[in-house]
């Protein structure tokens, strides 16, 4: 894939609307060298994650004026296991919101409830190479992140992001 993206609300959206009926997961996804402009997000992963979302690499992308770069999200009775993503090599330009966002609770409206397979898992997630030009703030990753355990997320964050 390569190309400029003005259209939507999320710009690419990686998701899986069926995968627990049909146990079928969303897998094997790549997004290479495109460019987004406004929306809320370039590349979002999730909410919809109850068959699992594994195996992406999103890499070379440039965002001019959407809410959110990267946006990893999910919601708590939605289950499933997100795993295995590696995104690198991002241009942000006039984040209105936050560079990166990885949330379990997508939703404030949801109560909580007891840690179980309802619970998503997010788990080997590396993140690296970000050039966040003018964003209101960097990342939002544990924000309200209730997981099965915190090293069960595995995020990597690589030392070379660029914030100016």
């Amino acid at each position: 894939m390569g190309q400029s993206v003005e259209v939507a609300e999320h710009r690419i959206t990686v998701t899986e609307m069926d995968g627990r009926r049909i146990a079928r997961p969303t897998e094997h996804v790549a997004v290479t060298n495109c460019t987004m402009y406004e929306g809320h997000g370039c590349i979002v992963i999730g909410s919809e994650t109850s068959g699992d979302i594994r195996d992406v690499v999103a890499t070379n992308i440039v965002g001019k004026g959407t809410d959110t770069g990267l946006r990893i999200k999910s919601q708590r009775g939605r289950g499933g296991v997100v795993e295995n993503v590696r995104v690198s090599n991002f241009v942000l330009e006039n984040v209105r919101k936050q560079a990166i966002e990885i949330t379990t609770l997508y939703s404030r409206n949801i109560p909580p409830e007891p840690l179980s397979v309802r619970t998503p898992a997010f788990r080997n997630i590396a993140v690296s190479n970000f050039t966040i030009i003018n964003a209101n703030q960097v990342a939002s990753i544990y924000r309200k992140l209730r997981i099965r355990s915190q090293a069960e997320l595995g995020l990597m964050l690589a030392a070379s992001a660029d914030f100016r």
